[in-house]
This record gives C-alpha cells, sequence and structure tokens, in this order.
C-alpha cells in the first residue's frame, strides 16, 4: 500500500516540474500529500544526530528505531551506520 503510494505522490511531483504548476485533475489533498512526502523526504537527506545515551542503544532521531543490538554480555553494540536502516534517515554522528 505504502509502495503505491508513493508512487502515485512521485507522479504528481512529477507533473508539477513538468507544468511548471499543478493539473488540474489533481484534487486539493492529492497535491498536498504529494508535497508532504516531498518535504519528509528531503528531512531524511539532511543528517541528524542520533540518540545516544550510555548503557542504551542509539536510536535513530526521525523513527526511534534501536541501531544497535544486545550483546550477549550484557551491554550494547551501536555500530555507525550512515543511516537508519529502518526509515532511511541520514545520521551525523559526534566524534
Amino acid at each position: 500500500m505504502y509502495y503505491d503510494l508513493e508512487k502515485q505522490y512521485l507522479k504528481i511531483l512529477e507533473s508539477i516540474k513538468k507544468c511548471g504548476g499543478f493539473p488540474s485533475r489533481y484534487s486539493e489533498l492529492d497535491i498536498y500529500l504529494a508535497l508532504e512526502y516531498a518535504i519528509e523526504s528531503v528531512k531524511l537527506r539532511i543528517p541528524t544526530k542520533v540518540i545516544a545515551r550510555k548503557w542504551n542503544p542509539n536510536k535513530c532521531p526521525t523513527c526511534l528505531a534501536n541501531l544497535g543490538g544486545k550483546c550477549n554480555d550484557g551491554y550494547w553494540e551501536n555500530p555507525h551506520y550512515d543511516k537508519c536502516l529502518v526509515c532511511g534517515q541520514l545520521l551525523e554522528w559526534e566524534e
């Protein structure tokens, strides 16, 4: 379902780019949803600082997904990914 909506929004955005405006065959809601999708897609391409706390897994700042896994010794493994594996948010790490 999400993939179908994504294709529809991308189709609307592509027609906006070609026409230089909104074609009349799309409803106001379609246009609003397409623009929201475009904004959210652009936000995912801006690197955002990871939520990191001691003794906890690192988390994605957008979807709050765990970026690490639990080790057998009770500690957390926290690999440094370039982007979130769940939502695709680009991640920025403090050095």
